[in-house]
């Protein structure tokens, strides 16, 4: 890792998605395997895993049963819709590791350029041969290609113009999302006797928009959230000399600054009645949480658990006060906090790239010790 004075922040570079490699692999230009698509049309699976909820069990399954292309083929389920693809990351994920809270703020970088390119929802898991092979199997197959005949194209480079402010001991980075031709499918691996089914691998087919309607603008999403203790032992470590240096084992003085520590802050949580004409009561209740979010106003919040949401705040002014729709009970739980989007027009050397929405996003871990049932 390069050094760099003490307490300042380091950036690491994020490996996001596949690179802009349009073109069909060879192995699989000859379209479906006889062998593999006898096993698929005349067996039933005999292992299903399902790739949005184990991915990794999937990719496993991929990369192992579609070295021999003979042996792995394709299905998709024919549903193909406009919507934005996927998250995806550009530019660096940022670390702060300046002395404690007096410690300056830092900004990621900004001006940095990419172009959105076709991906699998395991592209990051699966080898990059297997991954074209089922996105060059799908486009042969003529469905991709006739529903986008209908559909306007635009262009899919993305460029970031706004930094995402990085408290101390915070991390923060930047996510965009274009609009995309949107399907999911099915891969079959055969092995020996047996038939392995992965379901649930979602396509992405980015810079297609519906005919007759607008384009949709490029989403960028700027988070920032509390950085974990293995993220400070990670990027953080400081030797004597005020060097960086990675895989610090013993808790270093700057270590012990930035360690998260369980603070504890207030949250306001109104109940609405279960009577019409009953007022709704509000009431600040203690948690715990890695750092204190920052103050806000003006901001869309909720608190949420297992991606289900326990309390909700709509934009309104003043601090933060979260609307129960849940009961709460103790446990670990996000406060994720949405200022007011901006919308620009993102330019390249003064050319007009796209319209832009742009999100500011604080994500922030805590833990919560109290009851809170749904009504008065």
């Amino acid at each position: 890792m390069t050094t760099r004075p003490h307490g300042t922040p380091i950036r690491r570079a994020l490996v996001t998605s596949l690179t802009a490699l349009t073109v069909g692999v060879t192995l699989w230009a000859g379209g479906v395997p006889d062998s593999a698509s006898g096993a698929a049309a005349g067996q039933d699976p005999t292992t299903t895993i399902d790739a949005g909820t184990n991915a990794q069990a999937a990719a496993d399954a991929l990369n192992a049963g579609c070295a021999d292309t003979t042996k792995c083929t394709w299905k998709s389920d024919g549903q193909l819709t406009f919507d934005y693809g996927s998250e995806r990351v550009i530019g660096d994920e940022l670390y702060n590791c300046s002395d404690g809270d007096d410690g300056p703020n830092a900004e990621t970088a900004v001006d940095v350029s990419d172009t959105r390119a076709e991906s699998t929802s395991l592209s990051e898991k699966i080898s990059l041969e297997v991954s074209l092979g089922f996105l060059g199997l799908e486009k042969a197959s003529g469905e991709v290609d006739a529903f986008t005949k209908q559909a306007q194209t635009f262009q899919t480079d993305v460029k970031l113009s706004r930094a995402v402010v990085v408290p101390p001991g915070w991390k923060g980075y930047t996510t965009t999302q274009v609009g995309s031709v949107l399907l999911d499918g099915t891969a079959y691996v055969t092995q020996g006797i047996n038939l392995i089914a992965v379901t649930g691998i979602d396509m992405e087919f980015p810079g297609f928009a519906e005919a007759g309607k607008s384009k949709p603008p490029a989403i960028y999403n700027g988070y920032k959230m509390p950085m974990t203790a293995d993220e400070i032992t990670q990027h953080c470590a400081v030797t004597n000399s005020g060097s960086l240096r990675a895989g610090a084992g013993a808790t270093t003085p700057q270590q012990a600054k930035l360690k998260p520590h369980r603070e504890g802050f207030k949250l306001t949580i109104c109940q609405r009645p279960a009577k019409p004409g009953r007022a709704m009561r509000c009431e600040t209740r203690k948690v715990n949480g890695r750092q204190r979010p920052p103050h806000s106003t003006k901001v869309t919040a909720y608190l949420e658990r297992g991606g289900k949401k326990y309390a909700v705040e709509y934009d309104r002014r003043g601090g933060i006060r979260l609307v129960q729709k849940r009961t709460i009970k103790p446990g670990a739980y996000t406060l994720v906090i949405k200022e007011k989007p901006v919308r620009r027009t993102i330019r390249d050397h003064g050319r007009p790239l796209h319209r832009a929405r742009i999100n500011s996003i604080t994500v922030v871990p805590l833990r919560i010790g109290w009851y809170l049932g749904q009504h008065l």
